[in-house]
């Protein structure tokens, strides 16, 4: 593989005896994947013992954690690898010589081991912080600012937005301008009297 790659592209190796034995035929496509995986793991971090989560290994095969599972326990009865379950779902993969079924010695000048590596903190944090919505502030309401006499909750805070004027009766929770739209509970004598002009409407 070497020959044909070299000075093309970016490659990394796996075993000639993972094909010429006959493993190949008997991997099922989940353990082709997990096992390619790991000695492209192997490779880039110089490793022969990978400390990696089942959420992990998902994100390179696509494999759920039961695909992840019956692969794993493939390859370990094939002789191709070596498994340890460690804390928080974490395993340790150790790669063997599929030739003699001993574990791949250390590269030289490394400790062999790749150790696990969770999400950063700071993620963590920023997702928990995002998580807690904040109900946005109505788009329509965004430009009104509340009147001094609002704030304490007086009559003189209202007014009809097309007279202007400061005299309402309700119908349920609705204001309505008595001058306007006269109370048709009130006696007509009663009733204000003064429509509002042309003028004052906008006309």
């Amino acid at each position: 593989m070497g020959n044909v790659l070299r000075d093309q592209c970016r490659f990394f190796s796996i075993p000639q005896e993972f094909v010429e034995s006959g493993c190949l035929l008997e991997v099922s496509p989940s353990g082709c994947k997990l096992y390619t995986v790991l000695y492209y793991l192997a490779q880039k971090h110089s490793a022969v013992r990978l400390e990696f989560s089942n959420a992990q290994l998902r994100a390179f095969t696509g494999l759920d954690t039961k695909s992840i599972q019956s692969a794993r326990v493939q390859l370990s009865d094939l002789r191709l690898i070596t498994t340890q379950k460690g804390a928080l779902g974490v395993y340790t993969y150790t790669l063997l010589n599929p030739t003699t079924g001993q574990a791949l010695p250390s590269p030289e000048g490394r400790t062999g081991l790749r150790r696990y590596h969770g999400p950063p903190s700071e993620l963590t944090n920023r997702q928990s912080e995002t998580s807690v919505k904040i109900k946005p502030e109505h788009p329509s309401l965004a430009h009104v600012k509340p009147r001094a006499a609002d704030e304490v909750g007086g009559a003189a805070a209202f007014c009809c937005f097309a007279c202007h004027g400061t005299h309402f009766w309700t119908r349920g929770r609705d204001r309505i301008c008595a001058r306007c739209h006269p109370d048709p509970r009130v006696p007509i004598l009663q009733r204000e009297t003064c429509s509002p002009t042309a003028s004052e409407l906008g006309f």
